[in-house]
Protein backbone atom coordinates (compact mmCIF):
# COMPACT_ATOMS: atom_id res chain seq x y z
CA UNK A 1 0.00 0.00 0.00
CA UNK A 2 1.30 3.43 -0.83
CA UNK A 3 -0.47 6.98 0.42
CA UNK A 4 0.56 10.38 0.82
CA UNK A 5 0.33 11.88 4.62
CA UNK A 6 0.99 15.24 6.10
CA UNK A 7 3.06 15.21 8.61
CA UNK A 8 1.46 17.58 11.72
CA UNK A 9 4.02 17.76 14.09
CA UNK A 10 6.89 15.85 15.24
CA UNK A 11 8.22 15.45 19.07
CA UNK A 12 12.17 13.63 20.26
CA UNK A 13 11.75 10.93 22.35
CA UNK A 14 14.62 8.85 23.63
CA UNK A 15 16.84 9.54 20.78
CA UNK A 16 14.14 8.88 18.46
CA UNK A 17 11.49 10.83 16.28
CA UNK A 18 7.83 10.74 16.77
CA UNK A 19 5.82 11.51 14.02
CA UNK A 20 2.54 12.35 13.93
CA UNK A 21 0.57 12.22 10.39
CA UNK A 22 -2.27 11.74 8.70
CA UNK A 23 -3.47 10.73 5.63
CA UNK A 24 -6.09 12.25 3.62
CA UNK A 25 -8.36 9.15 3.48
CA UNK A 26 -10.06 6.46 5.73
CA UNK A 27 -8.35 3.45 6.15
CA UNK A 28 -9.65 1.00 8.81
CA UNK A 29 -7.90 -1.17 11.72
CA UNK A 30 -7.81 -3.84 9.75
CA UNK A 31 -6.11 -2.48 6.84
CA UNK A 32 -3.26 -1.67 8.62
CA UNK A 33 -3.00 -4.95 10.73
CA UNK A 34 -2.08 -6.58 7.27
CA UNK A 35 1.17 -4.75 7.15
CA UNK A 36 2.44 -5.37 10.84
CA UNK A 37 5.70 -6.52 11.80
CA UNK A 38 4.83 -9.45 13.21
CA UNK A 39 8.49 -9.59 15.54
CA UNK A 40 8.05 -6.14 16.80
CA UNK A 41 4.12 -5.22 16.88
CA UNK A 42 4.68 -1.97 14.82
CA UNK A 43 3.94 -1.41 11.06
CA UNK A 44 7.21 -0.41 9.13
CA UNK A 45 7.00 2.29 6.50
CA UNK A 46 9.34 3.88 3.88
CA UNK A 47 8.85 8.42 4.19
CA UNK A 48 9.85 10.32 0.99
CA UNK A 49 9.72 13.68 1.25
CA UNK A 50 9.19 15.56 -1.25
CA UNK A 51 10.32 19.22 -2.02
CA UNK A 52 8.01 21.51 -2.93
CA UNK A 53 10.59 24.08 -5.07
CA UNK A 54 11.19 20.79 -7.01
CA UNK A 55 10.14 20.97 -10.85
CA UNK A 56 6.25 19.49 -10.56
CA UNK A 57 4.87 16.11 -12.59
CA UNK A 58 2.45 18.98 -14.22
CA UNK A 59 5.77 21.09 -15.69
CA UNK A 60 7.60 17.11 -16.73
CA UNK A 61 4.46 16.57 -18.62
CA UNK A 62 4.40 19.60 -20.32
CA UNK A 63 8.46 18.75 -21.33
CA UNK A 64 7.41 15.79 -22.60
CA UNK A 65 4.34 17.03 -24.74
CA UNK A 66 6.45 19.26 -26.19
CA UNK A 67 9.50 17.30 -27.24
CA UNK A 68 6.90 14.61 -28.88
CA UNK A 69 5.77 17.82 -31.04
CA UNK A 70 8.59 18.94 -32.13
CA UNK A 71 9.42 15.04 -32.69
CA UNK A 72 6.23 14.78 -34.71
CA UNK A 73 7.13 18.13 -36.81
CA UNK A 74 10.54 17.25 -37.40
CA UNK A 75 10.31 12.98 -38.10
CA UNK A 76 6.79 12.46 -38.56
CA UNK A 77 6.65 10.01 -35.49
CA UNK A 78 7.05 10.49 -31.52
CA UNK A 79 8.77 6.96 -30.31
CA UNK A 80 10.34 7.41 -27.16
CA UNK A 81 13.64 6.81 -29.39
CA UNK A 82 12.41 10.10 -30.58
CA UNK A 83 11.20 12.03 -27.75
CA UNK A 84 14.79 11.20 -25.86
CA UNK A 85 16.41 12.69 -28.68
CA UNK A 86 14.94 15.82 -28.73
CA UNK A 87 14.82 16.52 -25.21
CA UNK A 88 18.61 15.79 -25.47
CA UNK A 89 18.93 18.24 -28.15
CA UNK A 90 16.83 20.67 -26.27
CA UNK A 91 18.98 21.00 -23.42
CA UNK A 92 22.07 20.86 -25.71
CA UNK A 93 20.24 24.36 -27.27
CA UNK A 94 19.56 25.85 -23.89
CA UNK A 95 22.68 25.16 -21.49
CA UNK A 96 26.25 24.31 -22.23
CA UNK A 97 26.59 22.39 -18.94
CA UNK A 98 24.89 18.71 -18.76
CA UNK A 99 21.80 19.37 -16.32
CA UNK A 100 18.94 16.70 -15.33
CA UNK A 101 15.51 17.74 -15.91
CA UNK A 102 14.32 16.01 -12.94
CA UNK A 103 16.63 17.72 -10.66
CA UNK A 104 15.43 21.54 -11.49
CA UNK A 105 13.18 23.59 -9.51
CA UNK A 106 9.84 24.96 -10.54
CA UNK A 107 11.58 28.46 -11.84
CA UNK A 108 14.34 26.51 -13.42
CA UNK A 109 11.25 24.18 -15.11
CA UNK A 110 9.48 27.34 -16.12
CA UNK A 111 11.66 29.07 -17.59
CA UNK A 112 12.93 25.80 -19.87
CA UNK A 113 9.43 24.96 -20.92
CA UNK A 114 9.01 29.09 -22.34
CA UNK A 115 12.59 28.29 -24.11
CA UNK A 116 10.88 25.45 -26.18
CA UNK A 117 8.04 26.95 -26.65
CA UNK A 118 10.20 29.82 -28.38
CA UNK A 119 11.81 27.58 -30.21
CA UNK A 120 8.82 25.79 -31.55
CA UNK A 121 7.58 29.30 -32.72
CA UNK A 122 10.90 30.01 -34.15
CA UNK A 123 11.03 26.74 -36.12
CA UNK A 124 7.20 26.50 -36.77
CA UNK A 125 6.35 23.63 -34.93
CA UNK A 126 2.70 22.93 -34.94
CA UNK A 127 0.99 22.25 -31.55
CA UNK A 128 -1.51 19.40 -31.85
CA UNK A 129 -3.04 20.73 -28.64
CA UNK A 130 -4.12 24.28 -27.73
CA UNK A 131 -1.29 25.83 -26.78
CA UNK A 132 -2.77 27.21 -23.41
CA UNK A 133 -2.39 23.42 -22.57
CA UNK A 134 1.23 23.75 -23.14
CA UNK A 135 2.36 25.85 -20.85
CA UNK A 136 3.13 26.08 -17.23
CA UNK A 137 3.33 29.95 -17.46
CA UNK A 138 0.42 31.38 -19.15
CA UNK A 139 1.35 35.14 -19.14
CA UNK A 140 5.05 34.27 -20.88
CA UNK A 141 3.14 32.11 -23.17
CA UNK A 142 0.73 34.86 -24.04
CA UNK A 143 3.97 37.21 -24.32
CA UNK A 144 5.42 34.80 -26.93
CA UNK A 145 2.82 34.60 -29.07
CA UNK A 146 2.52 38.64 -29.37
CA UNK A 147 6.35 38.11 -30.58
CA UNK A 148 6.05 35.95 -32.52
CA UNK A 149 2.37 36.87 -34.16
CA UNK A 150 1.20 33.72 -32.93
CA UNK A 151 -2.71 33.53 -31.94
CA UNK A 152 -3.13 33.04 -28.16
CA UNK A 153 -5.71 30.38 -29.02
CA UNK A 154 -5.25 28.76 -32.26
CA UNK A 155 -1.65 28.63 -32.84
CA UNK A 156 -2.08 30.00 -36.34
CA UNK A 157 -0.47 32.98 -37.49
CA UNK A 158 -2.28 36.57 -35.77
CA UNK A 159 -2.07 39.99 -35.38
CA UNK A 160 -1.98 42.14 -32.39
CA UNK A 161 -5.10 43.06 -31.03
CA UNK A 162 -5.93 45.97 -28.39
CA UNK A 163 -8.46 44.59 -25.75
CA UNK A 164 -9.34 48.11 -24.11
CA UNK A 165 -10.44 50.53 -26.60
CA UNK A 166 -7.65 53.23 -28.41
CA UNK A 167 -10.66 55.36 -29.15
CA UNK A 168 -11.94 56.83 -32.61
CA UNK A 169 -9.20 58.96 -34.86
CA UNK A 170 -6.03 58.21 -32.36
CA UNK A 171 -3.37 57.99 -34.07
CA UNK A 172 -2.02 54.46 -32.82
CA UNK A 173 1.68 55.19 -33.43
CA UNK A 174 1.37 57.95 -30.62
CA UNK A 175 -0.30 55.29 -28.06
CA UNK A 176 1.76 54.17 -24.91
CA UNK A 177 0.90 50.52 -25.54
CA UNK A 178 2.20 49.80 -22.28
CA UNK A 179 -1.16 50.93 -20.84
CA UNK A 180 -3.36 48.80 -22.48
CA UNK A 181 -3.45 45.02 -22.47
CA UNK A 182 -2.60 43.03 -25.90
CA UNK A 183 -3.49 39.54 -27.30
CA UNK A 184 -2.72 38.12 -30.25
CA UNK A 185 -5.27 36.62 -32.53
CA UNK A 186 -5.88 35.30 -35.53
CA UNK A 187 -9.15 36.49 -37.87
CA UNK A 188 -12.03 33.94 -36.39
CA UNK A 189 -10.67 34.05 -32.60
CA UNK A 190 -10.86 37.79 -33.48
CA UNK A 191 -14.17 38.13 -35.03
CA UNK A 192 -15.52 35.14 -32.30
CA UNK A 193 -14.50 37.96 -29.60
CA UNK A 194 -16.00 41.12 -31.29
CA UNK A 195 -19.17 39.29 -31.20
CA UNK A 196 -19.09 37.57 -27.75
CA UNK A 197 -17.25 40.30 -25.96
CA UNK A 198 -13.96 39.83 -24.38
CA UNK A 199 -15.16 38.60 -20.62
CA UNK A 200 -16.86 35.88 -22.12
CA UNK A 201 -14.35 34.90 -24.83
CA UNK A 202 -11.63 35.22 -22.13
CA UNK A 203 -13.22 32.73 -19.98
CA UNK A 204 -14.21 30.45 -22.86
CA UNK A 205 -10.68 29.88 -24.02
CA UNK A 206 -9.29 30.78 -21.04
CA UNK A 207 -7.41 33.54 -21.98
CA UNK A 208 -6.78 37.02 -21.17
CA UNK A 209 -4.68 40.16 -22.51
CA UNK A 210 -1.48 40.90 -20.56
CA UNK A 211 0.33 44.74 -20.32
CA UNK A 212 3.56 44.84 -21.24
CA UNK A 213 6.68 46.89 -19.87
CA UNK A 214 7.64 49.88 -22.46
CA UNK A 215 11.18 47.10 -23.00
CA UNK A 216 8.99 44.09 -23.83
CA UNK A 217 6.71 46.45 -26.40
CA UNK A 218 10.32 47.29 -27.74
CA UNK A 219 11.37 43.17 -27.96
CA UNK A 220 7.90 42.08 -29.80
CA UNK A 221 8.43 45.16 -32.36
CA UNK A 222 5.07 46.87 -31.69
CA UNK A 223 4.38 49.88 -33.06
Amino acid sequence: MQEQAKIHKIKHHEGKTMVYASIDKIITEQEFLKYRNVNTGYIDVDLAFFDKNQRTQEQNKIMHCLFREIAVWSCGYDTPKEELEYKNYMKQQYSDKPFKTSEMNVKEATDFIAFIIEFCFQAGVPFRDKGINMTDDINKYLFLCLKYRKCAVTGRPGEIHHIDAIGMGRDRRQVDHSQHRLVCLSREPHTQAHAMGWEEFAELHHIDGIRLSNEQVKEINYK
